[in-house]
């Protein structure tokens, strides 16, 4: 029994055995064909995709940069600093040996840098921006706290130093160099003393700035940004100076050592000569800049009126001013049509504009009368005008009307084409010519059909829209001719002269809205006939919105039968324009 019962188990137990092996065999089979999970798959490329940086990696990287060479350059360069500051602090040293000491250690600085510099070292650059800023600030600490060094030993320095870092900068082709060391060497220049400066030193200082700035940004083709930057802070000290000298003159302190009143109306021209000899020489090479675009006029903006401020404290005779800026104005206008004839047509443009601008400041300077003067820019607009139909540029045709335009409305501000004028038969010529001329040529302007937009690419035109400034700058000339003429005849033959030019203004008005009307409906011109209209409403407000509170008599009758008579003609010419259309 007990040899059975064994035997039986046994068996049991390799059947047991069997069933175990083969449900392995059925998992082992499921585990082979089964593709592992996506998850696992991207967690595995993220895995090897992610660069592992060693630790040994990182300080190869430390060690082979520059980072700590030029950290323990600079703190050995701020050693010595600091140990001849402490020397100095302590009287070990004399204050002014200490300053020259230190000097002398800015300037071996600046000196080794440039030589690093040629080698291609990287740290060329600690160097040369460590001794700029050490030598800027020992001239500064100098000058103004030890009082150790004169003002005029500072500027000696930092125009030294101009010059030097310029040179290295061109020579090894170091634009950002060059815009930093000027800029901030001018900047210091502009610290000292201030706001009570040796102006003739500061700005003179500053012309070598800007040439330098030019001719960097003409050798290395960048600094532009450090050019504008440069060219404002010298007009800033500028104005400075006219505000002193101005302030000073007016109180007969003139003699002020640092106002320095003999060299500012040279100082001032030479200014304006240079900066417009740069902006010419960058057009003559077909490289001109935005910068060089704009300086042109704003050099004449600001130096011309800068000298008008000034001249007539001075003592000087404004003629002279007036002549000199006809000259001016002279070059600037020969040159740009010498430009234009090179088809250089921005720059051109540019000159032209600076040359109107100087012209329309200098003329009633140099002809002792506002009067004369606008009646040569209305000249001018019209020759200017002729001009751009010849040569078939869009641009100076506007500048012809805008300098039309500002012919009558200069006169307006001014108060010289009221009735009230001191010369009423001069005023009455000039005006009448401006009318005339301005409507000469904008009727010539719609026989010869332009572009009133500057052609910024080959081919682009557009309508000559603008040339309607040319008919307001008539009709608005011509009514004050017509007011003046009225005024002188009614002052002799009527009583109450005020009321009876107010009815007159307004037969001028409507008179003038009858004259276009007809104007315009021959050739069915709707520009005119919307000018008309814009000067029937004006009239229509003029009558009854003013006349019928303000007048009386005859003058109220006139002026209400003047309207009238608009309105009537105008249902005339209306209808017949809307029959034949």
């Amino acid at each position: 029994m007990t040899d059975g019962s064994l035997e039986q188990r046994v068996d049991i137990l390799e059947q047991e055995v069997h069933a175990i092996h083969g449900h392995l065999d059925t998992l082992v089979k499921q585990l082979q064909t089964t593709q592992p999970p996506q998850r696992s798959n991207n967690n595995k490329k993220e895995t090897a995709s992610t660069p592992v940086i060693s630790s040994d990696q990182l300080w190869s990287w430390v060690g082979k940069s520059s980072i700590l060479p030029r950290i323990a350059t600079i703190c050995f360069i701020m050693v010595f600093a600091l140990i001849l500051r402490t020397l100095t602090d302590n009287n070990i040293i004399g204050l002014q040996l200490g300053s020259f000491v230190g000097i002398g250690y800015a300037a071996i600085l600046v000196g080794w840098g440039a030589k690093l510099l040629a080698q291609q070292s990287r740290l060329a650059t600690v160097f040369l921006v460590c001794g700029l800023l050490l030598m800027y600030s020992v001239t500064l600490e100098s000058y103004v706290r030890f009082v150790s060094i004169s003002a005029q030993s500072v500027y000696l320095i930092l125009f030294i130093l101009l010059l030097v870092t310029c040179f290295v900068g061109i020579r090894f082709k170091h634009a950002s160099l060059n815009a930093v060391s000027i800029f901030s060497a001018c900047l210091v220049a502009s610290v000292i003393d201030f706001p009570t400066p040796c102006f003739v030193s500061l700005i003179y200082l500053l012309l070598v700035g800007n040439v330098l700035a030019f001719m960097s940004a003409k050798k290395l083709g960048r600094g532009e940004f450090s050019r504008l930057a440069i060219f404002l802070l010298t007009i800033s000290v500028w104005v400075l100076w006219t505000c002193r000298l101005q302030v000073a003159l007016s109180k007969g302190l003139e003699n002020s050592l640092y106002l320095s009143a003999p060299w500012f109306f040279p100082s001032i021209f030479l200014f304006m000569a240079i900066f417009m000899a740069m902006s010419a020489y960058m057009a003559w090479k077909r490289q001109s800049s935005v910068f060089d675009l704009i300086l042109p006029t704003f050099n004449v903006l600001w130096g011309y009126l800068l000298a008008l401020a000034v001249v007539k404290d001075a003592g000087y005779p404004q003629v002279l001013l007036g002549c000199a800026g006809l000259l001016f104005a002279l070059i600037h206008l020969v040159f740009a049509t010498y430009l234009f004839r090179q088809n250089e047509k921005m720059a051109s443009v540019s000159f032209t504009v600076a040359g109107l601008i100087v012209f329309m400041l200098a003329s009633p300077l140099a002809l002792g009368n506002i009067l004369p003067a606008l009646l040569l820019w209305s000249i001018l607009a019209f020759v200017l005008g002729r001009f751009a139909q010849s040569v078939q540029a869009g641009n100076f045709r506007v500048l012809s009307y805008l300098l039309q335009v500002s012919a009558c409305l200069t006169g307006l501000i001014s108060g010289d084409f009221l009735p009230s004028a001191s010369q009423p038969f001069l005023t009455l010529t000039v005006t009448g010519i401006i009318a005339g001329l301005s409507g000469w040529q904008f009727l010539w302007c719609r026989r010869k059909q332009g572009s009133d937009v500057v052609e910024l690419q080959e081919g682009r035109q557009g309508g000559d829209r603008s040339a309607v400034l040319l008919l307001a700058t008539s009709l608005i000339s011509g009514f004050f001719t017509l007011h003046l003429l009225a005024f002188q005849i009614v002052g002799i033959f009527s009583a109450d002269p005020v009321n009876t030019l107010k009815g007159v203004q307004s037969v001028i008005i409507n008179t003038g809205a009858i004259f276009l009307l007809f104007m315009a409906m021959p050739s069915r011109n709707k520009e005119i006939l919307w000018i008309a209209v814009v000067v029937i409403i004006i009239g229509a407000f003029k009558v009854f919105g003013y006349d019928l509170f303000k007048t009386s008599g005859i003058p109220l009758v006139l002026s209400v039968l003047s309207f009238g008579a608009v309105a009537a003609v105008g249902s005339v010419l209306l209808s017949r324009w809307s029959r034949t259309g």
